[in-house]
């Protein structure tokens, strides 16, 4: 799925819950920021704050706390997985509804996620690949 609709796509989940949603922040890895126009609808203004790393939280999180925004938006990314439980404190502590790229988040107590659990994904695979190992071993090709 493009990125831009996946994050739009994101934005208009948060609208369904919170009708009068007019601001949100976005919480984007530098790396993804390249072609970010039109990324949501027209109704929702949308604050990027771009992130380079862990280091780049505590910033970014006044950064927030400044503007402050109706909702948060954080897309799936290593580090969302590495520091969600920085980001569900974050939003906990600032009553800030978010909407998580992952699953995991969810788990340690954020509001909603957008996402399948990564280590379902991962097990999923686990038994395919072992699955398609036994099939190799039984062929007689092999």
């Amino acid at each position: 799925m493009d990125r831009r609709i996946f994050l739009g796509s994101m934005a208009s989940a948060l609208k369904e819950i919170l009708p009068r949603l007019s601001h949100a922040a976005l919480l984007l890895p530098v790396d993804d920021m390249a072609d970010l126009t039109d990324l949501t609808p027209g109704y929702l203004r949308l604050s990027i704050i771009p992130l380079r790393g862990p280091e780049d939280l505590k910033e970014a999180f006044a950064s927030i706390e400044q503007e402050k925004p109706q909702a948060l938006v954080v897309p799936a990314s290593g580090l969302l997985y590495t520091h969600r439980r920085e980001f569900v404190e974050f939003a906990s502590r600032n009553r800030l509804p978010t909407i998580y790229g992952l699953r995991e988040p969810v788990v340690d107590g954020g509001l909603i996620s957008v996402s399948r659990d990564l280590s379902a994904i991962a097990a999923r695979k686990v038994v395919i690949n072992m699955k398609t190992a036994k099939l190799r071993r039984m062929s007689p090709d092999a």
